[in-house]
């Protein structure tokens, strides 16, 4: 209510919905509010459209509100911070090493498995790795 009061006085802007933009953006901790809040409080005038008693400190910040105002007041910074944090994510990724996540059977088992027409199919949480046994004979 204090922001409405605020915004009644002059003292604070609203955007009218038709002169906003609003983007998708990921949740990702390089995205996250801690990162960008101060990085958002360097672009001339967008305090004037938040309220005054949001800080970190305080976890007052409603981050879909956030977006919108920081993307309507600099859309290209903000699609460069979100294509950069992508590009990163995805060479990081390129450059990860995947380890197989495949169990090795000895023969004496796998002779074994192969006498039984078998489906099985098991997500562990816990190790992130899929169990799945498709035996037919």
């Amino acid at each position: 209510m204090t922001f409405l009061h605020h915004v009644f006085k002059n003292k604070k802007k609203l955007f009218l919905k038709s002169e906003t933009r609003e983007l998708n953006i990921p949740h990702w901790p390089e995205l996250g509010l801690k990162q960008m809040w101060p990085i958002a409080h360097t672009v001339p005038g967008l305090p004037d459209y938040l309220p005054s008693d949001w800080t970190l400190a305080n976890n007052k910040i409603e981050r879909r509100f956030f977006w919108v105002i920081f993307s309507t007041m600099a859309p290209d910074y903000v699609g460069d911070l979100v294509n950069d944090a992508r590009t990163q994510r995805a060479e990081y990724h390129l450059n990860k090493k995947v380890i197989p996540k495949t169990l090795p059977v000895s023969a004496e088992w796998a002779e074994k498995l192969l006498m039984h027409a078998a489906h099985s199919s098991k997500y562990l949480p816990q190790t992130g790795f899929y169990f799945i046994c498709a035996l037919f004979n």
